[in-house]
């Protein structure tokens, strides 16, 4: 007889893992992002990660730059890690935490690669 508790604990446990993966991932590049950017900016510039949404998809996040003279912020991108992990969907969030997909980030490296390529653009911007 086959038993549905454990098949679904086995699936559930493997679906959580692939998540928290994804999600830790996406927090430790905002980590790193923001320790570079602040010692870059000398403080000046901050990256402030908010969870705006969550429902049974996944979790939304705002990815903001902040500069600590002013307190102004502006909107880098929005995120959404989904239950099932990788791919995270990237785009802009909506007042209401929606996110208006642009792409999907597959993986470690893609993620890696974006966030790369954000500082390169946001460093230019701020010379």
């Amino acid at each position: 007889m086959v038993d549905f508790d454990a098949l679904l604990k086995k699936s559930l446990g493997a679906a959580n893992d692939r998540f928290k993966k994804a999600d830790e991932e996406l927090r430790s590049f905002v980590v790193a992002g923001n320790d570079s950017l602040e010692k870059a900016t000398h403080g000046r510039l901050k990256l402030k990660l908010s969870r705006v949404k969550e429902s049974s998809e996944g979790i939304n996040y705002r990815l903001d730059l902040i500069n600590s003279a002013d307190k102004k912020f502006e909107q880098i991108c929005g995120f959404q890690v989904p239950i099932s992990g990788y791919p995270i969907k990237r785009g802009r969030a909506d007042e209401l935490g929606y996110i208006i997909t642009t792409g999907e980030l597959q993986g470690n490296r893609e993620l890696e690669e974006y966030f790369k390529t954000c500082f390169q653009i946001r460093i230019r911007h701020l010379s």
